[in-house]
């Protein structure tokens, strides 16, 4: 399949060229109802679920605050309270 992918005049990709295109692929690979928003939640919810720090999750995903990512992604972010009590020696 040749990706005809549009460039916007500053030289980066036209969105709705890649997303047109990212759909298609999507479809082909059997994930119809799969968008570009699918495969950045899946990023994010992956790197969080192995252990990564959220404010680097938040960084790499471009959010303006660490809360953005925190709001969105509080039920996969693990509790590490009992891990960093343990590092007291009392």
């Amino acid at each position: 399949m040749y990706l005809n992918l549009q460039k916007n005049n500053d030289g980066s990709w036209n969105e709705s060229s890649v997303t047109h295109y990212a759909s298609r692929i999507l479809t082909k690979i059997g994930a119809p109802g799969a968008t570009t928003h699918t495969l950045r939640h899946t990023f994010a919810s992956q790197l969080l679920n192995a252990g990564a720090p959220v404010w680097t999750v938040s960084r790499l995903l471009g959010h303006s605050s660490i809360t953005v990512t925190e709001n969105t992604y509080a039920h996969l972010i693990p509790d590490h309270t009992k891990q960093v009590m343990s590092l007291l020696p009392y």
